[in-house]
């Protein structure tokens, strides 16, 4: 269960879903035109996570935790996203297991480089930590990956894949044009990065008013009140893996996601277990300018 729920946590944040807002709500719609994404913004977020439900198979009593997750740059510097996530979980024979996830990642602007590095603590002791640095010529190219840790090897992807961050920019696109579907492959540096996953996100219908938002007391919130939003959800699937026999992703992602990026009501559903994360705390970080 916790390889299983590394690798999905690393994905879920390195897609880049909880993306941010400017400072005030003029200039976050600014960010966006009317043909597609032009920029994403920066913000810091912070998440409670609580067990949604879990399956006799999973093992787990109860769960809970938090998530902080935090991007800065422009699509002129490029993105830096961190993330830390700490989760307790209590299993059916009465122990406790915590589990700490800490991850930064760079993405070029362009899409043409990725840069990833996470470590992982299982109850304060260091468990795995993987480095890699990911390159190509521009979009649709293929993608060479140096990976140094956890040990030194290279990987090669030849077929059209998108970095997190660029991922992101096409289904908030894909949202602004009422598209529903997206199906497309991605690379975010999980399991030892090697790995490509296979992903469908489905769009739902455009939502406009947001009465939790005006009834929030999280400060800065109420800069979304007036912006659109979707319900996403995402699943994903490992290439290497033969899922196309029964059609079931290795996990799913679930959010309600807004015109300039911010993400909240998030469901991470593992199979035999899922997780709520309910935004507790959001902070709108400077723009940098483009030159």
């Amino acid at each position: 269960m916790k390889q299983k729920l590394f690798s999905t946590l690393k994905s879920s944040v390195l897609l880049g879903l909880f993306f941010a807002s400017l400072p005030n709500a003029a200039h976050a719609i600014t960010a966006f035109s009317e043909s597609g994404v032009e920029q994403l913004a920066p913000h810091r977020a912070v998440y409670d996570l609580t067990l949604d439900k879990s399956l006799n198979s999973a093992n787990i009593t109860s769960a809970s935790g938090r998530m902080v997750f935090e991007v800065s740059g422009s699509k002129c510097e490029g993105y830096l996203v961190s993330m830390r996530f700490i989760l307790s979980v209590l299993d059916t024979k009465g122990a406790t297991n915590v589990t700490d996830v800490r991850s930064s990642s760079w993405e070029d602007g362009e899409a043409k480089r990725f840069r990833f590095n996470t470590s992982q603590y299982n109850n304060r002791k260091l468990s795995k930590t993987t480095i890699g640095d990911a390159a190509r010529k521009g979009p649709g190219m293929p993608i060479k990956v140096k990976i140094k840790s956890p040990k030194r090897v290279d990987a090669k992807f030849d077929e059209k894949a998108y970095f997190p961050t660029e991922h992101t920019k096409l289904v908030i696109d894909a949202a602004l044009k009422g598209q529903k579907v997206v199906m497309a492959p991605i690379y975010d540096g999980t399991d030892n990065g090697n790995t490509l996953y296979d992903t469908t996100a489905f769009i739902g219908k455009e939502l406009k008013a947001d009465d939790f938002v005006v009834k929030s007391k999280i400060k800065n919130l109420e800069q979304l009140k007036d912006m659109v939003s979707w319900p996403v959800s995402i699943s994903f699937y490992d290439k290497k893996k033969s899922y196309k026999q029964d059609l079931l992703p290795d996990y799913e992602i679930s959010f309600r996601l807004y015109k300039n990026g911010v993400s909240r009501d998030l469901l991470i559903d593992y199979g035999d277990f899922s997780l709520n994360g309910a935004l507790k705390e959001i902070e709108f970080l400077p723009q940098t300018a483009c030159n």
